[in-house]
């Protein structure tokens, strides 16, 4: 992967750089190593970072965040930086496991995914990701299904045991899975406030030779083998059922 980040150094001003190893060059930097600039003015503190498939494009936001205003800079930095260390998690998590995986960008995605042109000629599993409450929001639920597939919300109620199933909230939505809107994806189960959050998975996502799932960022999509899926999900403590049909 490829970063974009900003620091804040210990004078208040703000540093922008380009690495392929985020952690390490954090080192260097407070190590007096990472750049003439913030020699000297440590200790930097990570404030803010993009993450990017490809150099090129990585290099290119680089020379526009550095040519960016101070006010323009910091306006970044509040919602960007938590967004980012949710989505580093996820292939922080796929590399510990050394689960190979192929990742796309394209528009965020708040309808089907075949309209996507980045989808086009790949073969995945389309599917929807849904965050649930149950009766007077005791509960939760994220249910991963196919994206074709028409959800009865009384008939899934009937099997998992909730009387009564209803879609949460936006707040609700951030303040568990510490995500937005078109956000919602498996990988929201990493964050520690979704430990209690009930995955529920269709059986016909495992039966899938890939599947394609949003890497807490809806503007990206990371596509597995759904024998490498199954191994990321066995790292999720959460409780889970599968359902048929």
């Amino acid at each position: 992967m490829e970063y974009v980040y900003l620091l804040e150094c210990a004078d208040g001003s703000l540093y922008t750089g380009w690495t392929n190893h985020l952690e390490k060059r954090l080192r260097d930097h407070n190590g007096g190593r990472g750049a003439k600039y913030t020699k000297g003015r440590g200790p930097v503190t990570l404030v803010y970072f993009e993450i990017f498939s490809h150099r090129q494009e990585a290099l290119k936001r680089e020379i526009a965040i550095k040519k960016m205003s101070r006010s323009r800079k910091l306006s970044l930095i509040k919602p960007g930086l938590g967004k980012a260390l949710h989505e580093k998690r996820v292939y922080d998590l796929l590399a510990d496991l050394k689960v190979p995986y192929e990742l796309l960008a394209h528009a965020p995605i708040f309808t089907a995914n075949c309209e996507v042109a980045a989808f086009e000629g790949k073969e995945f599993l389309d599917i929807k990701n849904l965050f649930l409450k149950g009766d007077k929001g005791k509960s939760h639920y994220l249910l991963v299904m196919p994206y074709d597939k028409v959800l009865d919300l009384k008939a899934l109620g009937q099997k998992i045991g909730q009387r009564k199933l209803s879609f949460a909230s936006e707040d609700r939505l951030q303040k568990v899975l510490e995500a937005g809107a078109g956000g919602v994806s498996i990988f929201n189960l990493l964050s520690p406030e979704a430990r209690e959050v009930v995955l529920v998975m269709d059986s016909e996502i495992l039966a899938a030779q890939r599947v394609g799932f949003h890497p807490n960022n809806p503007e990206r999509t990371v596509i597995l083998e759904a024998a490498d899926f199954k191994r990321v999900v066995d790292q999720m403590d959460n409780p889970r059922m599968m359902i048929e049909g």
